[in-house]
């Protein structure tokens, strides 16, 4: 017998045999407009899909600061980035003025918002109110920090007690007993943030706000 002939498939468009020749023809044979039509479509694509603009909700568990967080990203690799905190709880403050420094080293992050070239809002898109505590005014908290600072000198093993006990066990009775022992140190107005939630309906974080509940 005689040997069988192999029968390879030829593909006009995608033989490997022409080097894209037949490919070239088929684009040199293309009308200018559809030239054209085939370029800006082209274009449009690449823009929704390469670049964006997402907003996420950043929190440090440790300390209970939370941040909005915005981006200007090509294809998801950030090349612009701002950030404004949303809420900053007591406990937070406190521990800073004890000389506790939280490196945030396990932040979660929860994308919110992802604008399709800049445009469309979708995969997430949403929308509602965040951040209900915001931060402290400093003129209200300064009495706070004088006391803190005085407790803090007076008992040297102060600052490793709040942070173990608060900020890595959240033990918030312990926090809620030593606020109160603050507030009569140094007797100050309730917190001014409280006021702006009056008649919302929305009760206070408790995690963030210890003790803070209506």
């Amino acid at each position: 017998m005689g040997a069988v002939p192999i029968i390879r498939p030829y593909y006009p468009l995608l033989s490997p045999m022409d080097n894209g020749t037949n490919m070239n023809l088929f684009w040199r044979r293309m009308s200018p407009l559809k030239k054209t039509l085939v370029v800006v479509a082209s274009i449009i694509i690449l823009w929704f899909v390469g670049f964006d603009i997402s907003a996420f909700v950043d929190k440090c568990p440790r300390c209970g600061r939370v941040w909005y967080t915005g981006e200007l990203r090509v294809f998801t690799y950030p090349i612009s980035h701002g950030s404004q905190m949303l809420e900053e709880p007591l406990y937070a403050r406190i521990a800073e003025d004890l000389g506790i420094t939280c490196l945030h080293t396990d932040m979660k992050r929860r994308h919110r918002q992802r604008w399709w070239g800049g445009l469309i809002c979708a995969w997430p898109c949403e929308f509602g109110m965040i951040g209900m505590t915001g931060t402290f005014p400093d003129d209200w908290y300064d009495k706070i920090a004088q006391a803190v600072r005085a407790r803090a000198q007076a008992d040297p093993e102060l600052r490793k007690e709040f942070e173990y006990r608060v900020l890595d066990q959240k033990d918030w009775e312990y926090f809620r007993e030593f606020r109160d022992s603050l507030h009569v140190a140094a007797p100050v107005q309730e917190d001014p943030r409280e006021e702006k939630m009056v008649g919302t309906g929305t009760e206070v974080n408790k995690e963030t706000n210890p003790g803070k509940e209506r």
